[in-house]
């Protein structure tokens, strides 16, 4: 979340005197430069369900068969782009796909109306969202993580968070010791590396798509980066991986470091109430 979706609650704070700045968004959020308010981002709760929904999963030692795995539940907008430029460009057979709600078989293209609804994971609500202890997901090197946060279809209305934020679909490829791929808001690659993941950036360039601020154009960098591992012979994943093993531990082991770990939080709370003069404020209210 971000602030432009409180922004009435805001107001209703500072008519009756709370400036902006004492106002905290405690969330998911990981970067909203333009907001008048505090935010303090938090891992702890996303990342604490996420383990417990799928039970530790341990897939250190599954051997890559497929190039990547790219699971949509919902529909968006620039997760149907992403689905059908993969399709346009011959590259689902290698990897694969889930795409359970798409639009109606009369929007898509002719030649791709036979492949929908494509089915990986479990379409239903949580946790039949989170049992994905597939071969089909498993066995894929690379994890195309569509996050929830993602920039409105440029002339549309805007239905979504856009702000960088993580999720559960992020923490999936973090526990299976799988690389992501990130198709989510400006700048979440760069969020997720200061949160101190390893992003495999002698891998993947994500940078080439992370820094486009066109939301159309990313979408495009994106499927450069999944024809780039495409490219990967078959055999030559399992050894990629077994090379990587440290470094999957490594997020892993932080993943599970930030899960319920609300303390983590605790040094932005410091900062915060330092900020605000505490004290002043104490005492600005029992006059």
């Amino acid at each position: 979340s971000h602030h432009y979706e409180y922004l009435e609650l805001i107001e209703k704070f500072t008519a009756v005197g709370v400036p902006p700045k004492q106002i905290v968004l405690y969330s998911t959020c990981l970067n909203d430069p333009d907001s008048p308010i505090y935010l303090i981002n938090s891992l702890a709760d996303y990342a604490g369900s996420t383990f417990s929904l799928m039970h530790d999963l341990d897939n250190t030692n599954t051997k890559p068969l497929y190039h990547y795995v790219l699971l949509n539940r919902m529909h968006t907008w620039a997760r149907y782009e992403l689905v059908l430029e993969l399709l346009n460009r011959g590259l689902e057979k290698f990897g694969n796909i889930s795409y359970t709600n798409h639009p109606s078989i009369d929007e898509i293209p002719e030649p791709h109306r036979n492949k929908f609804p494509m089915v990986l994971d479990m379409p239903d609500p949580p946790p039949g969202a989170y049992q994905i202890n597939s071969d089909l997901i498993m066995s894929c090197l690379f994890n195309v993580v569509t996050e929830t946060s993602y920039e409105g279809k440029p002339g549309h209305p805007v239905y979504t968070h856009t702000r960088p934020g993580l999720t559960e679909k992020t923490y999936k490829a973090i526990i299976l010791r799988q690389i992501p791929i990130f198709l989510s808001s400006y700048f979440t690659v760069q969020k997720f590396r200061e949160k101190g993941f390893d992003a495999f950036d002698d891998v993947i360039d994500h940078d080439s798509y992370d820094l486009e601020i066109d939301p159309e154009i990313r979408i495009k960098r994106v499927a450069d980066q999944i024809e780039k591992i495409c490219q990967i012979k078959v055999e030559d994943l399992h050894k990629l991986k077994v090379k990587l093993l440290p470094r999957f531990e490594y997020n892993y082991n932080l993943l599970k470091d930030y899960a319920h770990n609300f303390d983590k939080d605790i040094p932005a709370w410091e900062n915060y109430f330092r900020n605000i003069n505490l004290q002043a404020v104490l005492k600005h209210a029992q006059t």
